[in-house]
């Protein structure tokens, strides 16, 4: 009986003149080992720096003590201005519903 490789039984099927490449006898192929990026400064303060549009903490939490007052302030401003936002939004589109059904039940907003 005569000795018969794999890759001579694949060649078999296939037309002559093409080939096939055994991927697990080739290492050049296979998928490159990653590595550390070189040059690159640590720490939580350059790494925020680096992925400015993607911050994965809110800023606060990297604040210094002597400014933390003004961050408090500055998020107590943003959420009246929301608030007030949101109610002018709600008192404009009460006052479109009374505008176009005259005939319907008065509401009042309170300040």
């Amino acid at each position: 009986m005569k000795a018969v490789s794999k890759l001579s039984l694949y060649d078999a099927h296939r037309p002559q003149g093409t080939k096939t490449i055994d991927y697990h006898r080739l290492p050049e192929l296979r998928r490159p080992v990653a590595r550390k990026k070189r040059g690159r400064r640590g720490g939580i303060r350059n790494r925020l720096r680096r992925r400015y549009t993607r911050p994965p903490l809110p800023s606060i939490i990297l604040s210094k003590l002597r400014s933390l007052n003004n961050k408090v302030d500055e998020i107590q401003a943003y959420a009246s201005s929301k608030a007030a936002q949101a109610a002018a939004t709600i008192a404009d589109c009460v006052h479109k519903l009374q505008q176009r059904y005259p005939d319907a039940p008065a509401i009042v907003l309170e300040d």
